[in-house]
């Protein structure tokens, strides 16, 4: 659950029809993505600093095929675009960071959208449908709140 002093807004949602509503929010300072991808993205979890500043996650979303891919952010890196290709499922999300570092997960086919985050706001994490894939998908951002730069031990 976010904290109540974090202002959160969807971007425009993307991919197909099929799927369950979920809310990948992040109840903290993002940390890092694990996602489950092979022809395409299965799964989505968001990791981030709790309010006691210990390392925390959103629940998984989507299904349990793919394979597992994490990317975690480096002390005081920002993410500042997200990028997904759709057809009837997400494809592939792409994710750049402030500190010139990329990476892609699944096929980078379909329809192309990108989502550029402010520089006063956060990359949240993602809303949108699921059931064994991600069916659709969409970028939380948030502002109002500010973590420590680096709120866990050791980074």
């Amino acid at each position: 659950m976010m904290n109540i002093n974090m202002n959160i807004t969807p971007l425009k949602e993307v991919g197909g029809n099929g799927g369950s509503k979920f809310d990948a929010c992040a109840g903290g300072k993002v940390r890092g993505l694990h996602i489950r991808s092979g022809a395409w993205i299965d799964a989505v979890q968001v990791i981030y600093s709790n309010a006691q500043g210990q390392e925390d996650s959103t629940n998984r979303f989507g299904g349990q095929g793919g394979g597992l891919g994490a990317f975690m952010l480096e002390a005081g890196e920002r993410i500042i675009r997200v990028g997904f290709t759709t057809g009837q499922y997400v494809n592939s999300i792409s994710i750049e960071t402030d500190k010139h570092r990329c990476i892609s997960f699944g096929h980078e086919n379909g329809e192309a959208a990108y989502f550029d985050i402010p520089e006063n706001s956060e990359f949240a994490g993602f809303y949108g449908k699921c059931g064994a894939y991600v069916d659709s998908i969409g970028v939380l951002i948030c502002s109002g709140f500010h973590l420590p730069q680096n709120p866990l031990p050791g980074l």
